[in-house]
């Protein structure tokens, strides 16, 4: 595996920056990882408009989106995504969306369940997603998200002593966020 310290301080920097000339910052998690044995967390500063989110994540890949051979795909999730937001979206009934772009690094294991081998990988996606906004108050909101990441970088195939898996070039992503907004 490769160091993780130093996309870690990128990101630490970005956010950083943005802060400096935020309006406001978001808090958000997912319940989808949490049920999957896992985490997710995630920050956003900006302005109404234009916002940083990092994120952080931990999750094990549901066993039905995996080939029968393979099982315990832990998967450590660093996320840096630009959102763009629209304040209310008449035609969708919503109280704004958002539109992302970012980079995904991806830390994880799998295991050949035949061989009882895990194996490591490391790769790099580049992230495209859209997300609907509905506030329960002028503060906490629910947002239904979908997202598709294109493997870009990295470990791409895991060899076994027989056979091998490969890491799908794209994957799609869908869950519910709740979140926290305030101004600063």
């Amino acid at each position: 595996m490769t160091h993780r310290g130093t996309p870690s301080l990128i990101i630490l920097c970005l956010a950083s920056c943005c802060l400096l000339h935020a309006q406001q910052i978001r808090f958000e998690s997912d319940p989808l990882p949490f049920i999957l044995k896992g985490w997710v967390a995630a920050l956003a500063v900006g302005s109404e408009t234009w916002s940083v989110r990092i994120l952080d994540a931990r999750v094990d890949k549901p066993q039905w989106l995996l080939p029968s051979s393979v099982d315990n795909n832990r998967i450590h999730s660093d996320a840096i995504l630009l959102d763009y937001s629209i304040p209310s979206v008449t035609f969708l009934k919503t109280d704004g969306m958002a539109l992302s772009v970012g980079l995904v690094r991806w830390a994880g294991t799998i295991r050949n369940k035949e061989l009882d081998e895990t194996r490591a990988y490391v790769c790099e996606l580049v992230s495209v997603g859209g997300a609907l906004f509905y506030f329960l108050d002028s503060h906490f909101y629910l947002s239904p998200w979908a997202g598709l990441h294109l493997l870009v970088a990295g470990d791409r195939e895991l060899s076994f002593s027989h056979g091998s898996y490969s890491i799908p070039r794209l994957n799609p992503e869908a869950s519910v966020r709740i979140g926290y907004r305030f101004s600063i």
